[in-house]
């Protein structure tokens, strides 16, 4: 679990993956910020709750953009 954890990227590192980086062209570096938080720490509770595994954070992150804004 504590690996699991520990391989999350940051959020920084995410910002700079192309896909981050789109997200920041398209919806603007405060948002994409607040969903990639947002979105690591959901990925934390699933993972400290042990509910199997997860999708890859920018996965999830460019759900939640898409369908929440």
């Amino acid at each position: 679990m504590n690996d699991w954890l520990r391989s999350l990227p940051s959020v920084d590192s995410l910002l700079q993956n192309p896909l981050g980086s789109g997200l920041i062209e398209t919806f603007g570096r405060p948002l994409a910020v607040e969903a990639i938080r947002l979105v690591l720490s959901e990925t934390r509770k699933k993972i400290l709750s042990s509910t199997g595994a997860t999708p890859t954070p920018i996965v999830q992150i460019d759900f939640f953009i898409t369908f929440h804004y």
